[in-house]
């Protein structure tokens, strides 16, 4: 998997552009439900240290909505240490698992304020951009009302 993401990093280099790595929670700590099998192949090697050092420019953390939160602070410590030490930023990739347009959007106000308090994180991602807009009557596109105050709130801050 290395492999192929220098070979992407390379060509994506050579079109000016910058390469974006999801750092997957499991790499490093597994989810703990009951029951829940690691989710990645056995025949691959996670060398997500290799990654962060040589080949991404910037990195997303995902997989929140898998972990205790106590797990949680424990990845988002490791993996923003890494990118950090090579002055690279890391951003946190919310989670909508089970979100609507109408929400509810409740872990999208801990995201942030984790990013908000967490030094490590650089930023945050609205990942799934369907859960939060929608096309409406009139063939426009209209962003969900909780998450138009959620960056209201940001704006004023």
């Amino acid at each position: 998997y290395t492999l192929f993401l220098r070979e992407a990093q390379k060509l994506i280099k050579s079109c000016g552009k910058s390469l974006t790595i999801h750092l997957e929670t499991e790499l490093i700590l597994p989810d703990d439900r009951p029951g829940k099998m690691n989710s990645y192949p056995f025949n691959f090697e996670w060398q997500w240290e290799t990654w962060v050092k040589e080949i991404g420019n910037e990195f997303e953390i995902r997989g929140i909505y898998q972990l205790r939160p106590w797990n949680f602070a424990k990845v988002v410590d490791v993996f923003s240490a890494a990118a950090h030490a090579v002055h690279k930023p890391v951003y946190l990739q919310g989670d909508f698992h089970g979100m609507t347009f109408e929400g509810p959007f409740d872990s999208t106000n801990a995201e942030i304020d984790r990013v908000n308090t967490h030094s490590g994180l650089d930023g945050y991602v609205f990942y799934e951009t369907a859960n939060i807009t929608r096309i409406n009557d009139s063939g426009e596109v209209e962003g969900s009302p909780e998450i138009t105050d959620i960056l209201k709130r940001l704006k004023n801050k």
